[in-house]
């Protein structure tokens, strides 16, 4: 029996998304459970453990949404993108979706485990988490918005055009009474180092670490590191030289643009 958290996602996706969730197989006519919460049919794996397997637990959620069909794969990734944005509310462990992983450790940064996770997101609980409940509330509307723009064809959140965000790309220093320099790439992906840059230099092939951001229109972005660290930044308004962030674990933040 799933858990109560997996329950409530599950409840909240077929109910938000109901022309996809449980969906059919796109290949064929048949129905395709995408919202699988019970364990698979292991049969033809010898060395299969429902003593470590999450969802004989009752503690995992697979989202069935391919990433060869392009429609699915836009809607997995701005799914994955709310759950880290909400998972101080949601209270999972980890997010794993095409190759990445998101977990309590940080992320986003490669997965290596022996499932590529290129047909579902896997998203999980911890058993002392897994009775969290409650969450959907605060989600709700940026799930309905995500619904509204997938099934009209719109422009999903997280399609803003390179020429939209060309004044955040590239490099800024940033000031919180140590410097750092931030590499902010059109992928979503920021990278620091301690070796300042030339203005149009590329990415640092060695960075200290590497996160992920997330842009809303509202001037809100925000930063997770690898390791845990959070930073939000309240005034990343299109073409802004300076920004000013707060941090999880340091001091607040000064970015100002590489010229």
């Amino acid at each position: 029996m799933a858990e109560p958290a997996v329950d409530e996602l599950k409840s909240a996706l077929a109910r938000i998304f109901p022309e996809i969730f449980p969906g059919q197989d796109p290949f064929s006519t048949k129905p395709m459970p995408r919202l699988q919460a019970a364990p698979g049919d292991h049969n033809s794996n010898p060395n299969y453990d429902s003593s470590t397997d999450p969802h004989a637990a009752g503690l995992a959620l697979d989202i069935v949404l391919l990433v060869w069909v392009a429609q699915e794969k836009k809607l997995a990734e701005n799914l994955v993108d709310l759950f880290v944005y909400y998972k101080g509310s949601m209270g999972w462990s980890a997010v794993i979706y095409n190759h990445v992983t998101t977990d309590d450790f940080g992320g986003p940064r490669p997965y290596g485990g022996s499932n590529d996770h290129t047909t579902h997101i896997h998203i999980e609980w911890g058993k002392s988490r897994a009775s969290t409940t409650g969450f959907i509330g605060g989600m709700e509307d940026d799930l309905n918005d995500l619904h509204d723009r997938w099934v009209n064809n719109q422009p999903l959140p997280n399609e803003t055009t390179e020429d939209e965000m060309a004044w955040l790309h590239g490099w800024w220093t940033v000031w919180d009474g140590n410097t750092y320099y931030y590499h902010f790439d059109p992928n979503g992906l920021v990278r620091y180092t301690k070796t300042k840059p030339a203005a149009t230099a590329p990415p640092p092939p060695y960075p200290l670490n590497t996160g992920r951001y997330w842009y809303s229109s509202n001037g809100q972005m925000e930063l997770n590191w690898d390791g845990g660290t959070q930073e939000v930044f309240q005034n990343a308004f299109p073409n802004a030289k300076t920004m000013n962030a707060t941090s999880n674990r340091y001091s607040p933040l000064v970015a100002t643009r590489i010229s």
